[in-house]
């Protein structure tokens, strides 16, 4: 027996906000019905199992919530949901950057050696 197919309740003008839908536009594109029922589903805060075959737009429909969430603004920020998180976290885990990366810097022991992580293979016998 073939599964289910989804039918969304909301328009999509309710679903998506209009960025989405001026993108979708843009490339003759409408959203598909499973896309805006896991929307829906995630809007609920539900879980959901979507089926569906190569190319119909699986992942983004996988994504398309997380996407609509992160454009929102944020009621305690007033820009995307992140707020005052910076937009790559791990960055502040690194080494500081380089003061000037457009100028080599000169280390006292001289110029290394780059070492090939792989040798050539050995030529072939006679």
């Amino acid at each position: 027996m073939p599964p289910r197919i989804l039918q969304t309740s909301a328009e999509p003008a309710t679903l998506l906000p209009s960025r989405f839908q001026q993108w979708f536009a843009a490339r003759g594109w409408s959203p598909r019905a499973h896309q805006l029922a896991l929307l829906e589903k995630a809007r609920e805060d539900a879980s959901a199992l979507l089926i569906a075959p190569t190319g119909a737009g699986k992942t983004l429909a996988g994504f398309l919530p997380t996407l609509v969430e992160l454009s929102s603004p944020s009621p305690l920020v007033g820009e995307g949901r992140g707020g005052g998180w910076p937009h790559a976290p791990l960055v502040g885990l690194g080494p500081p950057p380089p003061t000037n990366p457009g100028r080599p810097t000169h280390h006292p022991g001289g110029e290394k050696k780059k070492k090939n992580k792989h040798p050539p293979p050995p030529p072939p016998p006679p």
